[in-house]
């Protein structure tokens, strides 16, 4: 018994001390459950089977998990050990979820951890058999504008306005290949007329998801109506299509301040949510090689039109930055007001003479060992006659006769004599 609490002990302090990093996989299972998209959640990390404590387990941390198992968006979170407790020792810990992310193992990869399951239940979570298979705008002045409805296997339904957000607009419009979402305008009687059905209440998107079915979502149990912010609208700009895009005001063609042409006008780009990921994406549809840095609070000058993008979200994968979810201001908003984001990208003649360098340094390379090489071998060649010359100057019999010459003036040496 003794040796294994001290088993138990060694492997928790082991667990708990290794980060579980962003390259780590965990294989998840809902076990326990009437199907795979119910049940209690078991986690098998690099050999190592356990469930999840329930401490601080909330609907964000169970959309992720439904959506990492392709199992729709989320219908609950439990608490309750309804499935029963797990077989192992362990449970895992402190795990911190927003909702947004891809994977399970995306959630506070530097604070969760192995613990012992005492007094602790296990977590679970129920996730809807479906996942959205489609979205629309109704109600609105085109199909790129109006109230959001979402289709979930045979059933359709509206979205709670609960903590939406422009991201989550900006993957609507993207999925409905109707631009960058915009800011609603002032509230149209018509267009926010409620359906009465609903199927979602929150979504977790992070805005660069291709599809609402990528993103993390709640769904409601009972289809009643949003009591606190009313339904989702979305509003689009179908007319922004492929954004042209320029760096203006920098040392070159490759660095200065991002500025986009939307209805013929140019303007620059509010530096919220814009990181590395936004900075790669404008290098690449520059071409101009990697991107070396973010200049946040107006760098390159605050430019002279309107600040047009409000909110930029890119994965950093995307050609051009029109494939980003993208949030364009309805307000015009004065330069003055936001701060303009800058880029600086990888020096053209950097990325031309480098190749060169690296050429000419192989090609340096290259002829010096030669060089070496040829010294050596005719180093070698021209020792050889030098070598001949000898042998035919002192050839071996006179070696040993002049020794044995040596030897015999040695033996008859006055002193030699004496001494014998």
């Amino acid at each position: 018994m003794a040796c294994e609490s001290l088993y138990q002990v060694l492997l928790v302090l082991l667990l708990h001390t290794e980060a579980l990093g962003s390259g780590s996989i965990f294989q998840l299972e809902l076990v326990g459950g009437p199907s795979k998209c119910e049940g209690r959640l078991e986690v098998t990390y690099r050999g190592t089977r356990g469930s999840v404590c329930t401490d601080d387990w909330k609907i964000p941390h169970a959309a992720v998990v439904c959506a990492q198992l392709g199992c729709g968006p989320a219908r609950k979170a439990v608490t309750d050990n309804r499935f029963g407790a797990g077989n192992g020792n362990l449970c895992l810990s402190q795990i911190d979820c927003f909702g947004t992310e891809k994977e399970l193992s995306a959630c506070g990869q530097s604070t969760f951890s192995w613990v012992p399951r005492e007094r602790m239940w296990d977590a679970g979570v129920v996730c809807s058999l479906s996942g959205i298979s489609s979205v629309r705008l109704l109600n609105g002045p085109n199909m790129c504008t109006g109230r959001l409805e979402v289709a979930i296997g045979n059933d359709s339904g509206a979205v709670c306005n609960d903590a939406w957000g422009s991201q989550d607009a900006a993957v609507v419009c993207k999925e409905l290949k109707c631009g960058a979402a915009m800011e609603m305008p002032s509230e149209d009687p018509t267009m926010s007329s409620p359906s009465g059905h609903v199927l979602l209440t929150s979504a977790f998107c992070s805005g660069s998801e291709l599809s609402m079915s990528k993103c993390g979502t709640r769904m409601t149990s009972s289809g009643a109506p949003c009591t606190l912010s009313g339904e989702v609208e979305v509003n689009c700009a179908p007319n922004s299509g492929s954004l042209s895009l320029r760096l203006m005001d920098g040392v070159g063609s490759c660095d200065g301040r991002v500025e986009v042409q939307y209805n013929g006008t140019w303007g620059s780009v509010s530096q919220f949510h814009w990181d590395m990921e936004e900075a790669r994406v404008v290098c690449r549809q520059q071409r101009c090689g990697e991107a070396r840095r973010v200049m946040r609070h107006s760098h390159f000058g605050r430019g002279l039109g309107v600040v047009w993008l409000k909110d930029t979200y890119c994965n950093g994968s995307e050609t051009q930055l029109s494939d980003c979810g993208l949030l364009i201001s309805s307000q015009t908003l004065s330069p003055d007001i936001e701060d303009a984001v800058g880029v600086i990208c990888e020096d053209p003649v950097t990325m031309l003479v480098s190749p060169l360098l690296m050429v000419r340094g192989a090609f340096y390379f290259i002829v010096y060992t030669m060089i070496h090489l040829i010294y050596f071998v005719v180093g070698k060649q021209s020792s050889r006659p030098w070598e001949r010359g000898l042998r035919k100057r002192f050839p071996k019999s006179e070696e040993v006769v002049v020794y044995q010459e040596e030897e015999e003036q040695l033996s008859t040496s006055p002193s030699n004599i004496e001494k014998t």
